[in-house]
């Protein structure tokens, strides 16, 4: 007999009971599975007793981690490895930490060596050993906040440089979009900075300067290399040069699709530029000038000594007159060149007694000839005006150069008024007035009607390549020259401006109460006839040597001449012992006179010499003359009685021996 079970419900299950022995095999596998889980975790983990606050169980990483041993744990507290100033806030945080609120956060903890490291943790409540605990896993974040901290210490210094720098810099994308502008000056940009963002060079710009930038932009993202460009533009600054430095901008895939541009105002520095070259060019005419100098000296010194030998000739009174007009001419010439070099290498002449007066009229009489007529030249003098001494031609220089500037800042035309007065600096106003000194003193003035000099450039006018004239107008070195000189000869200066209402200098130089300093040299002094005196003198231009030689031979002198170094060393070292002076210029062929002098000088110790120069640079040679103890250095063109004076002087202790 078969039994036949009735169905089983659909969707019904007959429940089962596991059997006591499987369910706690299950609960122990699965508490192994989790405590692998716990001692193997990469992120230190420890288990804490809630009241006791004693470490239950830690894993291998905090061992690791924070250097003590696991027994060294399970003997400690969580206090244990915390700074001692953190544990009332510790305390504080556990006491009040609950399942709504846990303590976590970030801790400093401390590691066994002595070294805080910086901590997240994580807490969760949980049962250890039947007790209450909290299992708490502490990420170390150290070099994360550290890294943190770095970069906001460099954006805090970038921004502290951006904020401070004067230029400004773009970013642009390879189209010549503006990104971003970085930099506090708004100067140097061609709109607000809100109008140029995500605008392109060519919205704001002409077609050449947006054309020059793109293809700068995209050379440079090819190369990746920095350009430079420079460029004028008008800014809100007004016009500027500028210059512009163009930097790849590269991805971390090595992508290169935007550039940072840093943009300069140079506008100062062409133009000190400009200055320069402007000065390198009147130091070259300087050079061109001295060598010009020298030979215009060679020519008129025979014209200067022929017409002193003609005019002792028995002559016809016109004939006379002939050559009393060419050593006129020849003279005016001499002072021409003295005054060329002056101006163009600073040559200091002789300091000779001058009377203020003649400086005055001199220079109102070509002040009065050169300048356009819509400017009225005036003097005023008061007279007697003491003698002052100096360098005439320098003196006129600074005049010169005063009236110049005067009338040029009377475009329209004015009144450029020339006076000297007597003064006397005391010890009052010698305190006022830096560089002056008591005594009595001349006051020169040079006053002009024209526009004035704004307060704020007074003080600057004397500084070297300063200037307010336009580009092509001016060095910047005229009142700097003015006042080394004016300082050069003791004296000081002074100036008084009004905008719209005129400029006054006022140029103080040191009065010589007596006039017994007062040097003519147009004076026809006699000096003694030579006795034969054996003379060698040494010249490049034979028209000189020529004349020379006449001349010191018509006035008792042997004479032998060489027209280089080398046949000068050929005579002298056949006629040594007769040769009692040597007259030699100091540029030459075959070796300079300075070397010339020295050979000569071991060739005989005893010899005399005196030197000569056409280029008025003979204080570039002073030291070597003294030392090579030469007599004098005469200045050409010489005329005969500075000659003969010099020579008499040189050989007077000779002639007494003689005697």
């Amino acid at each position: 007999m078969h039994t036949v079970s009735s169905p089983k419900p659909k969707g019904r299950t007959t429940p089962r009971c596991a059997p006591p022995g499987l369910l706690e095999a299950t609960v122990t596998h699965r508490e192994l599975q989790y405590r692998a889980l716990f001692k193997t975790h990469p992120i230190p983990s420890w288990v804490y007793d809630i009241e006791t606050l004693r470490f239950l169980a830690v894993n291998d990483a905090a061992v690791e981690r924070y250097g003590y041993s696991r027994e060294e744990f399970l003997a400690m507290t969580i206090e244990d490895i915390r700074p001692p100033e953190d544990v009332p806030a510790l305390l504080e945080s556990a006491s009040a930490a609950s399942d709504a609120r846990p303590d976590q956060g970030v801790w400093r903890h401390l590691r066994k060596n002595g070294e805080l490291v910086l901590v997240d943790i994580h807490v969760t409540a949980t049962r250890c050993e039947g007790r209450a605990a909290k299992l708490v896993t502490a990420i170390d974040i150290t070099r994360q906040r550290q890294a943190e901290e770095n970069i906001r210490e460099s954006e805090s210094r970038l921004r502290a440089l951006v904020s401070s720098m004067e230029d400004v810099a773009f970013e642009f994308d390879l189209e010549g979009t503006y990104i971003a502008i970085w930099g506090t000056s708004e100067n140097l940009l061609s709109h607000p900075r809100a109008e140029l963002i995500g605008h392109k060079i060519s919205d704001f710009h002409n077609e050449e300067v947006a054309r020059h930038f793109l293809q700068a932009i995209r050379r440079v993202s090819i190369s990746r290399k920095t350009e430079t460009l420079s460029y004028a533009m008008n800014v809100q600054q007004g016009h500027r040069d500028l210059q512009a430095r163009i930097s790849p901008i590269v991805q971390a895939n090595g992508t290169c699709d935007r550039v940072c541009i840093l943009v300069r105002d140079i506008t100062e520095q062409k133009k000190l530029e400009a200055q320069f070259l402007r000065a390198q060019r009147v130091e070259s005419i300087g050079t061109l000038a001295s060598g010009v100098a020298h030979d215009l000296n060679n020519i008129l010194s025979p014209i200067l000594m022929g017409s002193a030998i003609l005019q002792h000739r028995d002559l016809s009174a016109a004939d006379q007159r002939i050559i009393s007009t060419i050593a006129t001419c020849a003279n005016r010439g001499t002072d021409i060149v003295r005054q060329v070099l002056t101006f163009a290498r600073g040559a200091e002449g002789d300091r000779i007694s001058l009377r203020a007066a003649s400086l005055i009229n001199d220079v109102a009489k070509i002040a009065d000839g050169t300048f356009s007529k819509n400017i009225l030249v005036r003097t005023r003098l008061s007279e007697p005006l003491w003698p002052i001494v100096g360098d005439s031609t320098q003196l006129h220089q600074v005049l010169v150069n005063l009236c110049v500037n005067a009338r040029d800042a009377m475009p329209a035309g004015g009144i450029l008024t020339l006076e000297a007065e007597n003064f006397t600096v005391d010890e009052h106003y010698a305190s006022m007035m830096p560089g002056a000194k008591a005594g009595p003193h001349v006051c020169f003035e040079v006053t002009d009607s024209g526009t004035g000099i704004p307060p704020q450039h007074l003080e600057k006018i004397f500084d070297p390549f300063f200037t307010t004239k336009e580009l092509g107008h001016g060095t910047g070195l005229g009142l700097s020259s003015v006042l080394g000189i004016v300082k050069s000869h003791g004296g000081f200066m002074s100036v008084y401006s009004e905008v719209g209402r005129g400029t006054a200098f006022r140029v103080y130089l040191p009065a010589s109460i007596t006039e017994s300093d007062m040097v003519n040299e147009n004076a026809d002094a006699e000096f003694p006839r030579a006795r034969g005196e054996l003379l060698l003198l040494v010249d490049d231009e034979k028209a000189i040597l020529e004349i020379a030689q006449t001349l010191l031979e018509g006035h008792g002198y042997r004479v032998l001449v060489a027209d280089d170094a080398a046949e000068a060393l050929a005579i002298f070292a056949k006629r040594a012992e007769e040769v009692q002076l040597v007259i030699t210029d100091l540029s030459i062929p075959v070796m300079d006179g300075i070397a010339l002098i020295r050979t000569l000088k071991k060739m005989k110790a005893d010899v005399r010499v005196i030197a000569s120069t056409g280029r008025g640079a003979q204080e570039q040679h002073s030291r070597e003359l003294d030392e090579l103890a030469v007599h004098s250095c005469l200045t050409k063109p010489y005329n005969k009685n500075r000659l003969l004076k010099a020579l008499h002087e040189a050989l007077r202790p000779a002639c007494k021996q003689q005697s």
